[in-house]
């Protein structure tokens, strides 16, 4: 076959399959490249040992890592089944030419690693935080609750907790056959000690992770769970990055920064998001002031947010404005794409908050008993706002009517995506699934999101001469202003239904809108 075609070749023989070819035009590159001085591009060597992590949809993320595999015999040892580092670049041709330094330098750690497992040296060096701590705990609180003074029994504390972290440490590192004392101790372990043995001396000095804890219990009755889940989830990431569980006392303000300008900065969060991130740490280290568990006036996380700088994000969605209002053509395609859909909720939902500016959670937390001919009557917020009356536009008359038949109790819209969370929200995964479905049928504009059709609302109100505080009665807007200050009750509801018979969204919608809402 030299000098011939093996493709060709192949195909000649009795029924060859295209494995069969694949395997012939292969050899014939192989023997190609070994008497040639041409290089053959070959996709997996220039890949080898890069990888990037993937997001919520699939999708791989810009950055590029290193990922080595760790041996089978190796992993107790170093407690990982393969090491990841981030080489820090997005360029494919500057990560081809970092990796092979990377990749040395792990060799060199797995070979140490394989020198120490041969003379019977087992470290571990992803330590638990609270493992030496709550050890001290349990000796302490343990010994108080049998002697009933804090003052009794420290001897016979310190004297367990010592026996506890000789047998601890003899498991792991070797001892010193001149002093006898364990060698190789890493650091972090060495503090969780001395703080174990602060603990039992009954100092009322808290590490971080329970005044977390604390902070959480107190806020409990009146933060909702995906609240606090997510303040927690965000103090975590915190603890992770400092690799330990210090004192709150031992936190500064440079250790803040530090974590801000490495770890936070680096990620591709807005500026809003990071700021978030600053507010919940120091959320809880202005609890601990306000409670005397920490001595210090001063919030070391106080003063950092004006170090965040605008993000690409943030300018860009601010040049945006963050919500676009909806075009004609935008409204048309998606109405297209809900009409027939296998979620029934999707059309109603979305045309009416088209033609009421009410919000999404609003719409999914409607009850039957709140629907009237003329209006629905939302109850009032958690914001200090008032009981809101929504008028039904004449468009939505049809749909409501439907709707009521349906159901003769219970929520105006009785099914939807997923499971309602803990805090009883509704329309919580609705979000994902609207938004597949809006990309889906073409509408792929920043900022043209479902919020966004409030203001789509708003701006046909005011095209419709709707005075500012009747749209702002309608869509249940807190906003102070002479419209509030002179009428505390605002519009009156048969004013307000008047006004809504006049907003429109253009013939061609209502007309699209009319057409669905019969085939609902």
């Amino acid at each position: 076959m030299n000098g011939g075609d093996p493709c060709a070749y192949a195909k000649k023989r009795h029924r060859a399959s295209w494995k069969e070819i694949t395997f012939v035009f292969t050899s014939f590159l192989c023997q190609y490249d070994s008497h040639s001085s041409t290089h053959i591009y070959r996709p997996a060597l220039e890949k080898k040992y890069l990888f990037r992590y993937k997001n919520k949809r699939g999708e791989p993320k810009p950055t590029w890592y290193v990922r080595v595999i760790v041996p089978p015999g190796l992993r107790q040892g170093i407690g990982k089944q393969h090491i990841v580092i981030s080489l820090e670049t997005r360029d494919i041709n500057v990560a081809r030419e970092k990796r092979h330094l990377v990749v040395n330098n792990i060799r060199m750690v797995l070979e140490r690693a394989r020198r120490d497992a041969e003379k019977g040296i087992t470290q571990r060096h992803k330590v638990d935080p609270k493992e030496f701590l709550e050890a001290a705990r349990i000796f302490h609180d343990g010994l108080v609750f049998l002697s009933g003074d804090d003052s009794d029994g420290h001897g016979l504390s310190n004297h367990l907790f010592s026996d506890y972290i000789e047998q601890h440490l003899a498991k792991r590192y070797r001892r010193d056959p001149v002093t006898g004392h364990f060698i190789d101790v890493p650091p972090e372990i060495q503090s969780e000690i001395a703080r174990g043995f602060s603990i039992l001396q009954g100092s009322r000095r808290k590490v971080f992770s329970e005044v977390l804890e604390l902070h959480l219990e107190t806020i409990r009755q009146h933060t909702t769970y995906q609240t606090m889940a997510t303040r927690k989830a965000r103090i975590l990431r915190f603890l992770h990055w400092l690799g330990t569980d210090p004192f709150i006392d031992e936190i500064d303000r440079e250790t803040i920064r530090a974590y801000l300008r490495k770890d936070l900065m680096k990620q591709h969060y807005s500026s809003n998001t990071i700021r978030c991130h600053l507010g919940d740490i120091r959320a809880v280290f202005s609890w601990a002031i306000e409670n005397g568990l920490l001595q210090s006036r001063d919030n070391p996380a106080s003063g950092l947010s004006r170090l965040v700088a605008e993000t690409a994000k943030a300018i860009r969605e601010k040049g945006s404005g963050h919500w676009q209002v909806w075009t004609e053509e935008e409204l048309l395609k998606v109405l297209a794409a809900v009409v027939g859909h296998k979620r029934p909720e999707l059309l109603p939902v979305f045309v009416i908050a088209l033609y009421s500016g009410m919000r999404r959670e609003e719409i999914a937390q409607t009850e039957m008993n709140a629907v009237h001919t003329s209006h629905i009557r939302l109850p009032a917020r958690s914001t200090g706002d008032s009981t809101r009356c929504v008028p039904i536009h004449p468009l939505l008359m049809p749909l409501i009517d439907k709707l009521k038949g349906e159901r003769e109790s219970g929520y105006l819209i009785k099914d939807f995506i997923g499971n309602p969370t803990r805090d009883g929200k509704r329309a919580h995964h609705f979000s994902d699934t609207f938004s597949s479905l809006k990309k889906q049928a073409g509408v792929t504009r920043q900022g043209v999101v479902f919020q966004s059709l409030r203001h789509t609302f708003y701006r046909a109100a005011v095209g419709a001469g709707l005075p500012v505080h009747a749209i702002d009665a309608m869509t249940g807007n807190v906003t102070p202003g002479l419209s509030h200050n002179t009428s505390a009750q605002g519009p009156d509801l048969k004013l307000l239904i008047d006004y809504m018979q006049a907003v429109t969204h253009g013939k061609r919608v209502d007309r699209a809108v009319r057409a669905a809402i019969k085939l609902y």
